[in-house]
């Protein structure tokens, strides 16, 4: 329900997306991902394939992994389908990095979008 008492609608919500990398952070070495994300992927499925050899521009975490993966003889469905597993293994190698190393650093926009974010009505939540 809206302030007024009526139902909300598709139309009242605001949805912003954006990419991560490069909007609001940056990855402090490029490729340091692949420290861990080859430690994950050889965790969950036995082996990294061939992740040192992609390039992964654009790419989201599956379809890295579905690239990495595919001459190994493993799916995009496959893969989809161990998502709850490779999430808490990427978050475990992902920690275990970053006590060792920055992962990332803010990118100057950040504090720009935070700001005008906050000053709206939207709901923020951690993906």
């Amino acid at each position: 329900m809206n302030a007024e008492g009526k139902a909300k609608t598709c139309m009242d919500l605001r949805i912003i997306l954006w990419d991560i990398d490069g909007t609001l952070i940056r990855s402090a070495q490029s490729g340091s991902f692949k420290d861990y994300m080859a430690p994950m992927l050889r965790s969950v499925f036995g082996t990294s394939g061939r992740l040192d050899e992609l390039i992964v521009s654009g790419m989201t975490d599956l379809q890295i992994a579905g690239e990495a993966l595919r001459d190994e003889g493993f799916t995009q469905e496959q893969i989809g389908a161990r998502v709850v597993e490779i999430s808490a293994s990427y978050m475990r190698e992902m920690e275990r990095v970053a006590k060792q190393k920055d992962l990332f650093t803010c990118c100057p926009a950040r504090a720009r979008f935070s700001k005008r974010l906050i000053g709206t009505r939207a709901t923020v939540r951690r993906c």
